[in-house]
């Protein structure tokens, strides 16, 4: 009995842990992808800092990885870049 309550302790551990290592890979791929998008915008320094967070939380609000790169292209598009949008989704990918 005590060796399955520990077998469980160790999978909940295992999974919580991959989950948290799936988050931080996550938003190390967003916030590159919002340092590109402002260094394409003309932002640095702390301001491409604080857009490259934005970057992230616009993950954290919907579901889904697409909410991100959509969000970042659109706002390159508006302020003018005309690129296909293959060029963004290859960079959001890589």
């Amino acid at each position: 009995m005590a060796y399955d309550r520990s077998k469980g302790k160790l999978h909940e551990a295992d999974h919580t842990h991959r989950h948290e290592k799936d988050f931080r890979v996550t938003a190390r791929r967003n916030k590159l992808l919002g340092m590109w998008a402002a260094g394409l915008m003309g932002l640095h320094g702390s301001e491409a800092e604080s857009y490259a967070k934005q970057v992230i939380s616009a993950d954290l609000d919907e579901p889904g990885d697409e909410d991100v790169f959509v969000n970042s292209w659109a706002i390159l598009v508006a302020m003018g870049f005309r690129f296909p949008v293959s060029k963004c989704a290859r960079k959001w990918m890589n």
